[in-house]
């Protein structure tokens, strides 16, 4: 695109710059986030619980409970 004139060097500059802040923005939302609970993704991804997934939810309440503990 450059070489057929499209975009210039300060083009390629304004859209990196607004990419970063873009990026820095959704770094801070996601930094300052308060921490959810990782056994909800059994709640709001999988369609059905099948025993394979009720078993891994149940070892990731476990090691959720173990590192709530050991806070």
């Amino acid at each position: 695109m450059r070489e057929a004139g499209v975009v210039d060097d300060a083009f390629i500059a304004e859209v990196d710059g607004e990419g970063e802040a873009i990026a820095a923005r959704m770094r801070t939302a996601l930094f300052e986030a308060p921490a959810g609970n990782p056994c909800e993704m059994f709640d709001h991804v999988y369609a059905a619980a099948t025993p394979q997934l009720l078993q891994q939810r149940a070892a990731l309440d476990r090691e959720v409970a173990a590192e709530r503990g050991a806070t």
